[in-house]
């Protein structure tokens, strides 16, 4: 298929989309409810039905509640019950219409979260814990504890507590790191340690360790930068010079110290940067090569 034959079906495509959409979309709210309310009506019209009813919220705050009741409603589709999430989500941003509304608005999303339709509990938990809330964080914690109980898979339940990070979590997560569910909640974890001190000992000695995945130790690195980065530097430069390294960590670490190090102030900084130079000429890795070069480019300044 030619370029203009691929433009003119696109074309044909969109317009039919578009055409369907106008056919579908209530032409005012009174039909908008009216659609909503007959549940033998198209999915297509009746998730139009919600968008109509979201435009209107502000001047009726009153919709609100029944795009609360939908969302609850697990007799509904999820499809459905996602676009009054999306609607109401949109909603919050709307400060002093919303405010009444937010205690419904949280106890029916508390009230979904074990919800079998897998999008819709993710969405459901993303929200609560961006809205900081400590039953979500217990629900999440335990299933973190107990796999058997849990709502969402590891990595995600860790990135969901991130977003309110508290202390008492570090302990469990500093568990995580060390024996580790699947390699995506272990770099999860690793992200969240960052922010407590008392993980520099576990995050050296993860990032030291060449047995570790490197998305593993390139995630340690970036935490020990931020928590203790005079250590990471001492380290970083090690991992850049070694042979044996992975290249695509020592290409990061060279990155990294491009960025934030001063090269040239002290003897050893400048006889580590005379070994990078030599290093950017024999390196068979491309990505070390790039590394050293933008290196290499800092220090000339």
């Amino acid at each position: 298929m030619d370029v203009s034959e691929y433009r003119r079906r696109t074309n044909q495509q969109v317009a039919a989309a578009a055409k369907r959409t106008r056919q579908e979309a209530p032409r005012n709210l009174k039909a908008a409810s009216a659609t909503l309310e007959r549940r033998e009506a198209p999915e297509g019209a009746r998730i139009a039905a919600v968008r109509a009813m979201g435009r209107d919220i502000r001047r009726r705050p009153t919709l609100i509640d029944r795009l609360i009741a939908l969302l609850a409603d697990g007799s509904e589709s999820a499809k459905l019950r996602l676009e009054a999430l999306d609607v109401l989500q949109g909603a919050t941003f709307l400060v002093q219409t919303f405010a009444a509304k937010r205690p419904q608005y949280l106890e029916a999303l508390r009230s979904i979260m074990d919800d079998p339709d897998r999008d819709l509990r993710r969405r459901v938990i993303g929200a609560l814990a961006r809205e900081k809330d400590e039953y979500v964080h217990r629900r999440l914690l335990e299933g973190l504890e107990k796999p058997s109980k849990a709502l969402v898979p590891p990595a995600k339940a860790i990135q969901f507590l991130g977003y309110d990070v508290h202390a008492d979590y570090f302990p469990l997560l500093r568990r995580i790191v060390e024996q580790p569910p699947t390699a995506s909640a272990q770099r999860e974890a690793i992200r969240v340690l960052a922010a407590d001190p008392k993980s520099r000992p576990l995050l050296t000695k993860i990032l030291g360790d060449k047995d570790q995945p490197s998305g593993v130790r390139y995630m340690s690195a970036l935490a020990l930068q931020s928590l203790a980065p005079t250590q990471f530097e001492g380290i970083a430069r090690k991992i850049a010079l070694d042979n044996r390294e992975d290249h695509r960590l020592r290409a990061a670490s060279l990155t990294a110290l491009a960025q934030y190090t001063e090269p040239q102030a002290t003897a050893s900084q400048r006889a580590f940067t005379r070994r990078v130079e030599k290093l950017g000429e024999r390196a068979s890795s491309p990505d070390v090569k790039r590394a050293t070069k933008a290196y290499m480019a800092r220090v000339r300044g």
